[in-house]
């Protein structure tokens, strides 16, 4: 009776890789403890997703919506990868697609810059700010224009800059009455807990900015006005204003009286696309 199980939880564990449980290209988490499987967010390529592991508890700072700091460290190598969502929320890996001949540059030193591989896949030495970020900026060359905002953390030489394409983010936000404005700065977020499962009930603020609205995952690919995210974790703020053409801001999630801090950065008709922890 042992024996067999065994065996079964063994082929369950095995059923549940082959769904997707795991990262494409890297080795799979721990086994899922409940059923279903969480799907999580997946790693695009083999990189960990953007803002997994690396978060700030600054209270504010006063130079919050400043770009290309004076102290802004020595040159650093960054590898990483651009993708393209072609579906939202994400929940799988085929969600997510590679990007090839991108420009990437650097946000603080835009004369730093490189073209990605066919897979998406680029390298490239970058300033970091005194959190440890090197922001960097993804544009397709062809048309239609896009334009990404990602982040390399202190912790990871590694990172995924993902883009939305601002006519599918439109789409996704109308059932809440939003309209994007394709001159502005948009930001998605994906909230996780530290087994990769999405997380729901997590409020999200910037400061300092201003936004049109937030709508939060509701049903399947449903996104709507509401206090907090859904079974998805997902947010999707539209029409960022601050001032200048760039900014730093602080990204607060709050859940259950717990706040966590992020420091994520803007540019102005460029998406921000940040996944992260939750408090």
């Amino acid at each position: 009776m042992a024996g067999f199980l065994l065996m079964r939880r063994f082929a369950a564990i095995h059923a549940l890789a082959l769904l997707g449980c795991g990262p494409t290209g890297m080795a799979p988490p721990p086994p899922c403890p409940v059923e279903p499987c969480s799907n999580g967010t997946p790693r695009f390529g083999n990189n960990p997703p953007v803002g997994d592991a690396s978060v700030s508890t600054d209270a504010g700072r006063s130079d919050a919506a400043t770009v290309g700091r004076s102290d802004a460290g020595p040159l650093t190598a960054v590898r990483g990868i651009v993708g393209q969502v072609n579906t939202m929320p994400r929940s799988r890996p085929t969600h997510t697609t590679a990007a090839g001949g991108w420009v990437v540059q650097s946000l603080l030193d835009p004369s730093r810059s490189t073209m990605s591989s066919m897979t998406g896949a680029f390298a490239l030495d970058v300033p970091r700010d005194r959190d440890g970020v090197g922001p960097l900026r993804a544009e397709s060359v062809a048309p239609p224009r896009q334009c990404a905002i990602g982040h390399a953390r202190a912790d990871s030489a590694d990172v995924s800059v993902v883009a939305l394409d601002p006519l599918r983010l439109g789409e996704l936000v109308a059932p809440s009455g939003f309209t994007v404005d394709p001159a502005r700065a948009q930001l998605v977020v994906e909230v996780e807990d530290s087994l990769r499962a999405r997380v729901r009930n997590v409020s999200i603020t910037l400061r300092p900015a201003s936004v049109e609205g937030i709508a939060y995952d509701i049903e399947g690919d449903r996104f709507a006005l509401g206090m907090a995210t859904g079974t998805q974790g997902t947010a999707l703020i539209t029409n960022i204003e601050f001032m200048g053409a760039t900014a730093n801001v602080d990204l607060v999630l709050t859940r259950d009286g717990r706040t966590r801090t992020l420091p994520v950065y803007f540019a102005r008709g460029c998406t921000t696309f940040v996944t992260t922890l939750a408090p």
